[in-house]
């Protein structure tokens, strides 16, 4: 029997992931084609299989539409056998193929096959010199008959159906020119579909041989063709193999490479739709659901980190200015190694896109500790650190983190802003959209001690409590929770929330300077993941004076160091404690 692991490690193999350097003509990945969607697509893709991207050459690769209509990069010199590789098998085949438009053909007796090469020969006609993709669809509706067209709601216009547009394309000798959009279609010179392809181009083949072993079904899947037509094009030298239970199907030349697979120690920042997250088998690429579900998304796909044969994480990049910076999500401790080479791939990344890598950031995971990481999150090391979850980098947000502590000591916030959720219920959702709101604290419950005199669920409106500028050293956190920048409040909802009254933003302390909240007699615990909080306390921090605390007794001020700051408001949402136990 073949495992997962002998599996995953044949197909970084095979797919060349772990050379460091090759050329156009021996990446066996551009007989299949790279997939190229995205900022970092296709050019990447062969970037982190050896390629040197400031090497190639335009007119060395070809962009067509081919496989499920995505973009695919090709050699050029391949281009004709592509196109007879990536043509329908059958009429039944066009027909899935071109989803809902094959209907009103069907309707009106026109074949799906025939109707393909209609539009290619309309296109052909139509496309002599490059031209943007919508003015080739308008010029289409008005010269394609009703079965060929569909409303589109979404520009209120009547167009081709997309994927016969997408399909016919190919057919027609139209290429895509590389870095457009809107895309730009143009004749590929000297263009003739082939009259027979060699192996290496044939799709099922090539399925089994970079994605492999697979069953029929994950091939169909992949192609957008029927089981039926799959089955009738299986290589004859395809034979069964086990893989952890399942019975399924592999080329024989690749059987010995699979059952001699072992971990790949190479570490690769993979695009969205790199060809080794393609596979239709994605329970054996990522078991966990969960973490399959944030690698896998419908919209807004983040790359894979590989590194030793596995995905250990999901990175995304971003750039705002001049400032480029990855972010990685991993789903496990990863090494110091492997935490360099990460950071090697981001740099290459970097060089790829043309800009200045200005650091990396690793998201923490449960307790994992921060000590020696202030380099590579972008965060001051606080020696004994262990963070619950962090879904921002401080740096970034530059807000605050609760933490507990035992009853009587002080909790030291680096607050920029009013405390808060924007999840939290009513009071908290009228927070004003420019304020910075606590993100979510998962899995473990976070005490906040409060001074208050009441209990929590008694305390009236506009109860004050003292909160003062601290003259030592910050508290020691064993977890922590930053803000998320108001900028982010969209993600939360936040432009649903409402100005609130009394409330004067810009009179916080100013970046870098601390708050301090004394605590007293009751802690609460802070739950920012769901709505349904209890009664909430109002903390004002307010000019040197007497304050209130909930059972209406004064309360004496803690002088603040240096000067006094205008009035200020946070709210803090506590839920009634069930139990003394923090």
């Amino acid at each position: 029997m073949i495992d997962r692991r002998q599996v995953l490690g044949y197909r970084v193999r095979v797919q060349q992931l772990d050379r460091e350097a090759g050329t156009l003509a021996d990446t066996s990945v551009l007989d299949f084609g790279v997939q190229d969607t995205g900022t970092d697509g296709g050019t990447w893709a062969l970037a982190v299989r050896g390629v040197d991207p400031a090497a190639l050459r335009e007119d060395e690769l070809v962009l067509l539409w081919t496989v499920r209509g995505a973009p695919h990069l090709y050699r050029r010199g391949d281009v004709g056998q592509v196109a007879a590789a990536v043509a329908p098998y059958s009429e039944a085949d066009a027909a899935k193929r071109i989803f809902d438009a094959s209907k009103p053909l069907k309707e009106a007796g026109i074949g799906i096959v025939d109707a393909l090469d209609a539009v290619a020969a309309e296109m052909r006609g139509l496309v002599t010199e490059p031209m943007v993709k919508g003015e080739v669809s308008g010029r289409l509706a008005e010269a394609m008959p009703e079965p060929y067209l569909r409303f589109c709601r979404a520009c209120s216009a009547t167009h081709l159906y997309e994927m016969p547009f997408r399909l016919a394309a190919v057919r027609a000798g139209l290429e895509l020119r590389q870095r457009t959009s809107p895309p730009v279609l143009a004749p590929i010179s000297g263009f003739a579909t082939a009259r027979a392809y060699e192996e290496r181009f044939d799709l099922v083949r090539d399925y089994l041989h970079f994605l492999g072993p697979a069953t029929f079904k994950q091939a169909a899947e992949f192609i957008d063709a029927p089981v039926k037509e799959i089955k009738a094009h299986w290589p004859q030298d395809a034979v069964e193999v086990e893989v952890e239970g399942e019975r399924r199907w592999a080329l024989e030349a690749d059987v010995a490479p699979l059952r001699s697979g072992e971990s790949v120690a190479v570490t690769r920042l993979l695009g969205p739709y790199d060809l080794f997250l393609q596979g239709r088998d994605r329970d054996t690429l990522v078991p966990d659901q969960a973490r399959a579900k944030e690698l896998w998304r419908v919209l807004g796909r983040p790359g894979a980190v590989l590194a030793g044969g596995e995905i250990v994480g999901t990175w995304r990049p971003r750039k705002s200015g001049k400032r480029f910076t990855v972010t990685v999500n991993p789903w496990g401790t990863l090494s110091d190694v492997v935490r360099k080479e990460v950071a090697e791939e981001a740099g290459k990344l970097a060089d790829y896109r043309g800009v200045t890598l200005t650091g990396v950031e690793f998201e923490l995971l449960p307790g994992l500790a921060v000590d020696g990481l202030s380099n590579e999150v972008g965060m001051p090391v606080v020696a004994g650190v262990l963070l619950d979850h962090v879904k921002d980098d401080p740096a970034q947000t530059r807000g605050p983190a609760i933490a507990p502590l035992a009853l009587g000591e002080l909790v030291e916030s680096t607050a920029l802003q009013r405390l808060g959720d924007a999840r939290a219920g009513d009071l908290q959702a009228a927070f004003p959209l420019r304020e910075q709101l606590f993100g979510a604290v998962v899995r473990r419950r976070v005490p906040l001690p409060v001074a208050v005199g009441l209990p929590v669920d008694l305390a009236p409106w506009r109860a004050a409590l003292p909160a003062v500028q601290s003259l030592g050293e910050p508290a020691l956190l064993d977890q922590g929770q930053v803000l998320h920048h108001a900028a982010e409040g969209h993600a939360r909802r936040g432009h649903l929330r409402i100005e609130a009254f009394r409330i004067q933003a810009p009179a916080l302390p100013r970046e870098g300077r601390a708050l301090v909240v004394q605590k007293a007699q009751h802690g609460g615990e802070l739950v920012a993941v769901h709505r349904g909080f209890g009664a909430s306390v109002f903390v004002q921090v307010g000019h040197v004076g007497r304050v209130y605390a909930t059972d209406g007794k004064p309360v004496e001020p803690i002088q603040r160091h240096g000067a006094t700051p205008p009035v200020r408001h946070m709210w803090i949402p506590l839920p009634v404690p069930t139990s003394s136990a923090a």
